[in-house]
């Protein structure tokens, strides 16, 4: 929703009662899972995929309402999950999800991956944190991708990808489009051109013509 306030108000600017309004309730939600994923939060929700979304939702709201402490805290929240990454890429909470690992390291990379893009504007170093970590991440997961065995390694069992519980779907990788805008990489292109168009309601919609221009 932040996401979507922050494009609409670059069209149509709302009145001054209507920004009061709408900036002071998503501040107020930002500062609620601020508080709560620094204080409240189980250890693991505290730092694993359910982490870097809250990075994502704060961080949003702190651009998209000019609030620095939310925007600040949504970049360092995405720095600690990925420094948080082994020297391989993977991400060592969603490893242990065993058969659904790889499943989750994939939800963990979107909300990583798209915060980092939109949040590169006012941290123009959102990229390149603990070493440019998140491209280890990013290559990991491509290449479990292909080769699941990479994150059954990891986990101790085979990847749903593998047994047929799972089948990728164009969502799952939607991030690959703010990726590209930011880095180079042939084996996310070729990815990317396999699945387009690249689309999830969570991640800010339609992310092929958001940041590629291409409808497929």
């Amino acid at each position: 929703m932040a996401i979507s306030y922050r494009d609409a108000k670059a069209v149509t600017p709302p009145d001054d009662g209507q920004k009061r309004a709408i900036e002071a309730w998503l501040q107020s939600i930002g500062m609620e899972l601020m508080t709560f994923f620094d204080d409240d939060a189980p250890k693991m929700a505290s730092q694993n995929n359910l982490r870097a979304w809250a990075g994502l939702a704060v961080g949003q709201i702190g651009v998209a309402t000019d609030n620095d402490r939310l925007s600040s805290w949504g970049a360092k929240t995405n720095e600690m999950v990925i420094c948080s990454a082994d020297d391989d890429g993977g991400l060592p909470l969603e490893m242990k999800r065993g058969d659904k690992a790889l499943h989750y390291q994939l939800h963990a990379v979107g909300p990583l991956v798209v915060n980092a893009a939109l949040l590169n504007a006012k941290f123009n170093d959102s990229f390149s944190v603990c070493q440019g970590k998140l491209d280890r991440i990013v290559d990991f997961t491509l290449s479990a991708i292909q080769e699941p065995e990479l994150a059954a390694a990891k986990a101790g069992t085979d990847q749903t990808f593998s047994t047929g519980k799972e089948k990728l779907e164009a969502f799952q990788i939607a991030w690959l489009e703010p990726y590209l805008k930011f880095r180079k990489s042939e084996k996310a292109t070729r990815l990317a051109e396999q699945y387009r168009p690249l689309s999830n309601s969570n991640l800010g919609g339609n992310l092929t013509i958001q940041y590629s221009g291409k409808s497929k």
